[in-house]
């Protein structure tokens, strides 16, 4: 491969590009723009490039969906009315030290009689302009040009290439779909730290997660509400994908793992444990929370400049490395130590730390894997 491909628009009339190779330019060139690192060596036109330039965050408008507009109109009337209900009732519920905000979205509304009828007023009055704005023709305000929006969509239509955000840096990272699952295998393909299962085991960690929540319940280690919570059926199967490390090579990127478990069953196991964890974890000696603290730390340290000197170092795949059952056995010492009034449920939280920790199964190109 040669080298890297990256460009940025050029200035000039949004309207009327002329289209035109992308450049090679400096990664570290000082730019406006999103820098655009095009790893799978296409031909851009100057329109692409301006559309993905602006970033991957960027919006495009589109025409009024009155569907769309209406269900979110509707829903902000009913938070009024829960905020309207809940403060001028006063349902006499003490806060529960124990109690862990951990439950199930309320499906609670107030009805027409249990709201002021200034309120239902109030709603008629939205839901009636809103009628009387559908019929009308609203003219879209497009923030791209014809010639962006026409490349927009020749983006979108090229099933060949995977568009991605950089690690770090901000910048939009173009790779071929055979480079793309390249740097994934690369990362699954440690045996040390990934193994390829033959069936989907959701089934059977939705029953040992059901049996453990179950065994809680009948000791009063959690209400009704976390067992709720914790009792997820069904869910879906966590997908792998990794965002490309191009401040580290930027012609052949490494890839960030990510496992995405948004949906899953592990989902809320893992709330469930931070919540206890969390008051814990910032009393230990090591705890950094982020840049800021750890300046403010360095500030209060005496330093010598020609006696000492700073030493930074970087962990290499750091959570496949931590061993289990030694962070398992960490958590427990701390637990045990912390004088907290959730002693009864130490235990249980050790035992969903390990499911979490040991059952770290997803999905990628139909195979799925299981983090060792």
């Amino acid at each position: 491969m040669g080298a890297i491909t990256m460009g940025f628009p050029r200035p000039g009339r949004q309207g009327k590009p002329t289209p035109a190779p992308t450049e090679v330019l400096n990664p570290l060139a000082n730019v406006q723009t999103t820098p655009v690192f095009n790893l799978a060596q296409i031909h851009l036109s100057e329109s692409e490039l301006s559309v993905l330039s602006k970033g991957l965050s960027f919006v495009p408008t589109s025409p009024t969906d009155w569907y769309d507009s209406e269900m979110e109109i509707r829903t902000f009337l009913c938070k009024v009315r829960l905020r309207t209900f809940f403060q001028e009732h006063d349902l006499g519920v003490e806060d529960d030290e124990d109690d862990t905000g951990l439950h199930l979205p309320s499906t609670f509304t107030p009805s027409d009689s249990q709201v002021p009828h200034d309120l239902l007023t109030f709603e008629r009055c939205v839901l009636e302009d809103l009628a009387r704005l559908k019929p009308r023709t609203m003219r879209t305000r497009h923030n791209l040009s014809v010639t962006e929006r026409q490349a927009l969509t020749s983006l979108q239509n090229n099933k060949g290439i995977v568009i991605k955000p950089s690690d770090k840096g901000g910048g939009v990272v173009i790779m071929s779909k055979k480079q793309c699952k390249a740097m994934v295998l690369l990362l699954l393909n440690d045996r040390e730290s990934y193994s390829i299962l033959r069936k989907d085991p959701t089934k059977d960690l939705c029953q040992e997660i059901s049996d453990a929540v179950a065994y809680a319940q009948e000791r009063d280690w959690i209400s009704e509400k976390e067992t709720a919570f914790l009792s997820r059926p069904s869910g879906r199967t966590p997908c792998f994908y990794a965002l490309p490390k191009i401040h580290k090579d930027p012609l052949n990127p490494p890839g960030r793992p990510i496992v995405s478990g948004c949906g899953s069953s592990l989902e809320p196991l893992c709330k469930f444990v931070d919540h206890f964890l969390q008051p814990i974890s910032i009393q230990t000696h090591t705890y950094l929370k982020d840049t800021t603290h750890t300046i403010s730390i360095f500030e209060g340290l005496p330093f010598d400049p020609l006696a000492q000197f700073l030493v930074t170092m970087d962990i290499k795949s750091l959570y496949t490395n931590i061993p289990q059952a030694e962070a398992i056995k960490c958590v427990r010492e701390w637990i045990s130590a912390d004088p907290n009034p959730h002693k009864t449920l130490i235990n249980f939280v050790l035992e969903l730390m390990e499911i979490a920790l040991c059952k770290n199964f997803f999905t990628f190109d139909n195979v799925i894997y299981l983090q060792t």
